[in-house]
């Protein structure tokens, strides 16, 4: 299976090679197919020693690959507009209007402070469990651990923010290393550390990667934003290695846990992007489809949707189930994956699009989302707007995380991506004022707590 992969993921470079792509476009798909063609070339040398994944699992995975490039490729970007490309010092000075904003700083410094408060919370959860896997399970099991207002909040404001922050915290640090750039990336570090997870340092490595290698590639010329790249990653790499040695095992003294790290942490990468495959294989396996009760015809894909319009209809007493409620249940169990440790809730996005349509939904989802991708890239020509920037950003880290799992599915998140759509394509300089979102959020956010 793994000559078969390396000729498929050959033939997608060629076709991308062949179709005379603008350079962004060529880098933002490179490295999608680039990352996914690691991910199942390590999957098939079943290095691990995992159950036998089926042949059928790889071809499914395949077929979206090939689905998502066919329409990236099929959006064209006038000649024009590509050779011009994205104007860096037309950003910078948006960018500049941005974070001298008086409205942009006192929302940072506020949720700054929030997110530390919820910090204090977790230093003493930390201190009870003395392990994060604890933590982490009561994060996710409706606890309320940080209080019954953080969930709308960081639904509608903490992770929209986080979203809008990640690649502006990347740029700021190579253009403009001020108070401001370091209180927002103290924000992201601790946003990302309340779950008790790891992908969220991962996010603050992808905004690094797409800003320096997509988005301005002209800073990778400055030995400087190079140190600042190295520092950021191996920062990064560091708090992967100390979250996951805690996960596993108690935390102890930093030296203990760095020495753990060092021995684990070769072998845990490779599990982390090859085991979303075995949790594909398995559900395919064991017929999760009927599990959910059939074909959900757009349901699951499209639960942002279901979620955030099902409250009103409640208060219609017309209210309905969600589709992505159905699909709890991978949270909840472990599944034996051939591992010595078993694994919960990573499938890969492509499970979620099989429970839509089958095999067509596999093809049809990541076909529309290649389209919006570089539809986006042609608008982010067109109008060289940072917020259309921050979009491409958001799309590229979806890109990647479609290896783990399915992102899009909280009550705003959909909602989110349109507000940044159509702000990013405001010909109005007032409407391209970067508090209008958050301000609509802001009243979308009261509306929806009192449904």
């Amino acid at each position: 299976m793994a000559f078969i992969i390396v000729i498929l993921i050959g033939l997608l470079i060629w076709a991308v090679l062949s179709s005379k792509m603008d350079a962004l476009s060529k880098s933002v798909i490179y490295i999608y197919i680039g990352f996914w063609g690691i991910v199942l070339f390590f999957s098939s040398l079943n290095l691990l020693h995992f159950n036998t994944i089926q042949h059928r699992t790889y071809y499914m995975l395949l077929l979206h690959l090939f689905a998502f490039v066919i329409g990236y490729i099929l959006v064209k970007i006038p000649k024009s507009h590509a050779l011009v490309g994205v104007k860096s010092d037309y950003l910078g000075k948006q960018v500049e209007h941005l974070v001298n904003s008086k409205w942009y700083r006192i929302l940072l410094i506020i949720l700054t402070l929030y997110a530390l408060s919820l910090f204090t919370i977790y230093f003493q959860k930390i201190m009870i469990y003395n392990s994060l896997a604890d933590l982490r399970a009561e994060y996710y099991d409706g606890s309320d651990m940080y209080g019954a207002s953080y969930r709308v909040l960081n639904q509608w404001l903490l992770k929209p923010f986080s979203i809008f922050a990640t690649p502006l915290f990347a740029y700021l640090c190579f253009t403009r290393r001020d108070k401001y750039c370091w209180i927002l990336g103290l924000f992201l570090l601790v946003y990302n550390t309340l779950s008790a997870g790891r992908f969220g340092y991962v996010k603050i490595a992808i905004g690094f990667l797409y800003v320096i290698v997509c988005l301005v590639p002209s800073l990778k010329k400055n030995f400087r934003n190079w140190l600042t790249t190295a520092l950021v990653f191996g920062g990064i790499f560091f708090l992967i290695m100390i979250t996951t040695v805690a996960r596993l095992d108690s935390i102890g003294s930093a030296s203990s846990m760095t020495e753990t790290g060092k021995e684990i942490m070769g072998e845990n990468a490779l599990l982390s992007i090859t085991q979303p495959v075995s949790g594909l294989d398995y559900a395919l396996d064991h017929n999760y489809l009927k599990r959910v009760g059939g074909y959900n015809w757009g349901g699951m894909t499209l639960t942002s949707i279901q979620r955030f319009v099902n409250p009103f209809f409640r208060k219609l007493g017309m209210g309905f189930e969600v589709s992505a409620s159905k699909l709890t249940f991978k949270q909840e169990e472990y599944i034996d994956i051939g591992y010595t440790r078993n694994q919960n809730a990573l499938y890969t996005s492509v499970l979620w699009y099989f429970l839509d349509f089958g095999w067509l939904g596999v093809f049809l989802f990541p076909f529309l989302f290649g389209i919006g991708v570089r539809k986006v890239i042609k608008l982010l020509y067109k109008y060289q707007t940072v917020v259309l920037a921050i979009l491409l950003g958001f799309f590229f880290q979806l890109m990647l995380f479609s290896v783990f799992d399915y992102y899009i599915t909280g009550e705003a998140d959909l909602l989110f991506v349109l507000l940044l759509w159509l702000t990013g394509t405001a010909t109005s300089t007032k409407s391209q004022r970067f508090y209008i979102p958050i301000i609509i959020y802001c009243a979308f956010a009261l509306i929806f707590t009192q449904l």
